[in-house]
């Protein structure tokens, strides 16, 4: 009887790890993807958001921990969520104004 609690216990504990390093890995992803949009909106002197963007970030780009919790990580990984869309906004608002500055070739002068 002993024998299965452990058993079961053990499974419990390797689910867990499992799905941690899951998570882990979806953080590490989106924070791969977050970077590279930074770095390529800052060309832009013109975005007033990014600042703000890049402060959020900071603030949730620490190590991620064994000691982090698998909650702490689902919410992690909603933060990180919440700043690609954020920047994906500002990508689409830069590009709004783009269109609104570029001349088009049949545009009458």
């Amino acid at each position: 009887m002993l024998r299965l609690i452990l058993l079961s216990a053990l499974e419990s504990k390797n689910a867990y790890k499992a799905a941690w390093e899951d998570k882990k890995r979806a953080i590490s992803s989106l924070r791969a993807q977050i970077r590279p949009m930074i770095s390529s909106l800052r060309e832009y002197e013109d975005i007033d958001m990014l600042e703000s963007v890049e402060l959020a970030y900071e603030d949730i780009s620490y190590r991620i921990r064994s000691y982090h919790t698998f909650d702490d990580m689902i919410a992690l990984e909603k933060e990180h969520k919440l700043i690609i869309e954020a920047l994906n906004n500002l990508y689409e608002d830069m590009y709004r104004v783009h269109l609104k500055t570029k001349i088009s070739p049949y545009s009458i002068n």
